[in-house]
């Protein structure tokens, strides 16, 4: 009876802490649940940026350019140490040697349902160059521009490293089209200033990132060679694939 009576009141005692330790977790499963409900209804609302599927197509596209420009053109992986720890799916660099002027460009893809969210921090010509004894010169936020109907968030770099210069440019392509905040719908709900970061772009993560690394052309303007980015990125997603679907 005594050891009866002893995990009787054992169990008395368990049961407020097993009780509040179920709640809580239920709590926290069905808030989780209802977040994701919440955010997909309303992010199937929201415009879809229409990024090129496969990786291999924007570098194929970088190849015709790089083989019209210049008779030495080097098309290579992504090390795989890299790959692993970017998460991506697919990654090759295109470069050229006009025998006057080098330019190389960066193809990074993730899967359509990626989550690396805050890859464009960590990998960007910035850290990257900086850690390979480049000197930061300067940054610049470009802002959202449109190649064709895609969207993407631009940054440049002025870099200098043993009296050559450099500008180096990332290019952020993300799940949804970015909009101004006037052109956007009135919302309905009471806490619907938390779809804002989805708005904003700083929700989703990268589906796709460009790297573009350009040394200025003999006598060639810092505006010329923003100008000539532009150029190339136009033309390396001038046939894209678009996919409707992804998300």
């Amino acid at each position: 009876m005594d050891i009866h009576s002893s995990h009787t009141r054992r169990n008395k005692k368990l049961l407020p802490i097993v009780v509040v330790a179920a709640v809580v977790i239920g709590w926290f499963v069905a808030s989780e649940l209802a977040t994701a409900w919440w955010f997909g209804l309303n992010e199937a609302k929201l415009p879809r940026n229409p990024v090129p599927v496969e990786g291999s197509a924007v570098v194929a596209r970088l190849k015709a350019i790089a083989d019209e420009q210049s008779a030495s053109v080097k098309v290579e992986e992504v090390a795989a140490a890299a790959m692993e720890m970017l998460k991506c799916s697919f990654g090759e660099t295109v470069s050229w040697n006009s025998g006057y002027s080098f330019s190389a460009v960066s193809v990074l893809r993730w899967d359509d349902r990626s989550t690396v969210s805050g890859t464009e921090t960590m990998h960007n010509p910035g850290n990257c160059l900086r850690g390979a004894g480049w000197n930061i010169l300067g940054s610049a936020d470009l802002g959202v521009m449109r190649f064709h109907d895609t969207t993407a968030e631009v940054t440049e770099w002025d870099v200098e490293q043993g009296g050559t210069q450099m500008k180096a440019f990332i290019a952020v392509f993300r799940r949804f089209a970015v909009e101004d905040t006037d052109d956007r719908e009135p919302r309905r709900y009471w806490n619907a200033a938390r779809l804002d970061p989805v708005f904003d772009g700083r929700r989703d993560a990268p589906l796709m990132i460009m790297l573009a690394y350009l040394p200025p052309q003999f006598g060639e303007t810092p505006e010329r060679t923003r100008d000539r980015f532009k150029a190339i990125m136009q033309a390396a997603l001038d046939e894209q694939a678009k996919s409707q679907g992804e998300g």
